[in-house]
């Protein structure tokens, strides 16, 4: 993984992150547990968005291959959504992908709707 902290705020998501990511998952009305969150972990990579000892969002990527990978999670705190939290984040997380050779991602907004191309 790239070294992203000198984008402000910006570090690796690590286990002892995941409480907190459950709880923010959770304030979405996503189901997914602890143990979900540890599970991606430890086959993907992650970055957070961090501030004053909280955080404020996080994005994950999935190897699927040389060649694509798979982007989710990407979650901002309620509060401080429009403010440009997850422009931060995949500007973040896209160029570590493509540093790989990986082509530009297919996400999803949300279940249901169409794919976004970033």
């Amino acid at each position: 993984m790239r070294d992203d902290t000198a984008i402000s705020g910006l570090t690796p998501l690590v286990l002892a992150d995941v409480p907190y990511a459950a709880a923010l998952s959770a304030s979405f009305g996503w189901p997914h547990r602890q143990e979900d969150w540890s599970l991606m972990l430890r086959i993907g990579e992650g970055l957070k968005l961090q501030a004053d000892g909280r955080l404020q969002g996080t994005i994950m990527w999935w190897s699927l291959g040389p060649e694509i990978a798979s982007i989710g999670m990407v979650m901002v705190r309620h509060d401080l959504q429009g403010q440009g939290s997850g422009t931060q984040l995949m500007h973040a997380a896209v160029p570590d992908g493509m540093s790989r050779g990986m082509s530009l991602p297919w996400i999803s907004r949300s279940p249901g709707s169409s794919a976004m191309r970033c």
